[in-house]
């Protein structure tokens, strides 16, 4: 997890919470631009890829939850999390 040594400033990154979980309400143009753009300063960071079987454990798992949420974002991997978010 990280320790603080954050670059980025992740409030800057557009969520929603699922479960507990803050899922990056993003789509892969707005991804790849965003890594593109701060690669340099997301070197120690890291990004988690979130699917309904991760975001279940995280909200069952309080430590797990910290991994998925203390990365610089959550990544919704496939439809389900990106169609809760779509609705939210």
């Amino acid at each position: 997890m990280n320790t603080g040594s954050r670059v980025l400033d992740k409030t800057k990154i557009p969520v929603c919470q699922i479960m507990g979980v803050n899922i990056a309400a993003i789509n892969m143009t707005w991804l790849l631009n965003y890594t593109k753009q701060n690669i340099n300063a997301l070197s120690g960071d890291y990004m988690c890829v979130s699917n309904v079987h991760t975001t279940v454990t995280a909200f069952e798992n309080p430590e797990y939850r910290a991994v998925q949420n203390g990365g610089i974002m959550a990544i919704p991997d496939g439809g389900p999390l990106s169609s809760v978010g779509r609705k939210r």
